[in-house]
């Protein structure tokens, strides 16, 4: 993915956007949208895309919180939190990696990385750094995949096992008797069942 029109265009099937739903979350008319994505048709049959401005490239960074050098480099990571404009949960900020295609894919914290992820789940930079992966089931929310340490929950996994968690939005989402990967700044990552 190396042109802006092309990570434009990931960021409005990333939100399950379309082109005009789009522009009038940015505060545009649907035709400049188009214009940057799609183009404008020429004489000669072909299309000529048209550069964004700077009020437009603001106004996506600021309504979808997208990390700049998504944009502007060739950075992979999308969004610098989950957190968008007019959501009411202030917890966690998130950063996501995707494919080329604009897709989601799943980053993998081994357990030489577990300190640092502590340390730098909201930092674009870091989670650069860390392996990450298509899983094309896992397609419905942001997911990360740990590596287990340790015995605590030796019936359900065992010490190198892999598990797939999916990013909770909604403390009120949490179900009792599932397990889950907590995050927490004091206790680090473990994997437990919520009662």
């Amino acid at each position: 993915m190396e042109g802006i029109d092309e990570k434009i265009s990931a960021i409005i099937n990333h939100f399950h956007l379309n082109n005009f739903s789009f522009s009038k979350r940015i505060g545009v008319t649907g035709t400049t949208v188009d214009s940057i994505v799609n183009g404008r048709p020429q004489a000669d049959g072909s299309r000529k895309k048209t550069k964004p401005g700077y009020d437009v490239l603001n106004a996506i960074i600021d309504t979808f919180n997208v990390n700049p050098d998504f944009l502007f480099s060739k950075s992979t990571i999308m969004l610098k939190s989950d957190v968008v404009k007019g959501q009411t949960y202030s917890g966690m900020p998130q950063v996501i990696a995707v494919n080329q295609t604009g897709d989601e894919n799943v980053v993998y914290v081994p357990v030489k990385a577990r300190a640092g992820y502590l340390d730098g789940y909201g930092d674009p930079e870091y989670i650069e750094t860390l392996p990450s992966f298509n899983m094309p089931h896992l397609t419905n929310g942001t997911y990360r995949c740990f590596e287990v340490k340790g015995n605590s929950m030796v019936r359900t996994f065992f010490d190198g096992d892999l598990v797939f968690g999916k990013y909770v939005e909604d403390l009120n989402d949490i179900k009792d008797g599932r397990i889950y990967v907590i995050v927490s700044k004091n206790d680090g990552i473990s994997i437990k069942t919520c009662h």
